[in-house]
């Protein structure tokens, strides 16, 4: 479920709602077509939730070890010990939980994964409207509420902004100018 989640950006609904026939190895695709949402299957959340989404490798492999072992018991993907789906809060507490405080790792939810990945596809150069297309968002706003900027982007982003407006401090680097200003 986590590699799922941080290689695609997916809503929890989704992620759990995901059946075998969703997964397609030859085109390295997922297809969002439902979601679950407190036990009941539905429609994703807005029409463009609805959507294809790339199969990173790391993603498949770990579908393919999960369909190769005991816990492939049915249609979903993501089935529990008793061969049900999983609930959402349920996982939460029963495994986000407390291996964030085995690990000494802040408190986390699902849509901690949402959040990452939309840092992390900002933060790497990843076009906007495809940011949106990755979470199904229905509108650009939304896909920015859940960016959230680094120290080392707010520094390239001073920097420009700087270099725009006092050109002739451009040439100083680490504190060190490379040339006399006047």
């Amino acid at each position: 479920m986590v590699v799922v989640s941080v290689t695609t950006g997916m809503r929890e609904t989704e992620v759990l709602a995901l059946r075998w026939t969703d997964i397609d190895h030859e085109k390295k695709l997922i297809t969002i077509q439902r979601s679950l949402y407190r036990g009941k299957f539905g429609e994703p959340k807005t029409p463009l939730s609805n959507r294809e989404l790339p199969l990173h490798a790391a993603a498949e492999a770990a579908i393919l070890a999960l369909k190769a072992s005991t816990h492939n018991r049915g249609e979903y993907v993501f089935t529990s010990p008793k061969g049900g789906v999983y609930w959402a809060n349920t996982v939460l507490s029963k495994v986000f939980k407390p291996v964030a405080e085995r690990l000494g790792l802040p408190a986390f939810s699902w849509r901690s994964f949402r959040r990452s990945a939309e840092t992390l596809m900002m933060s790497t150069g990843v076009p906007v409207k495809a940011q949106q297309a990755m979470l199904g968002h229905a509108t650009l706003d939304t896909t920015l509420l859940y960016a959230d900027a680094n120290l080392e982007q707010k520094r390239l982003a001073g920097q420009k902004l700087g270099d725009s407006i006092f050109p002739e401090f451009s040439h100083i680097a680490n504190g060190v100018a490379t040339r006399l200003v006047n």
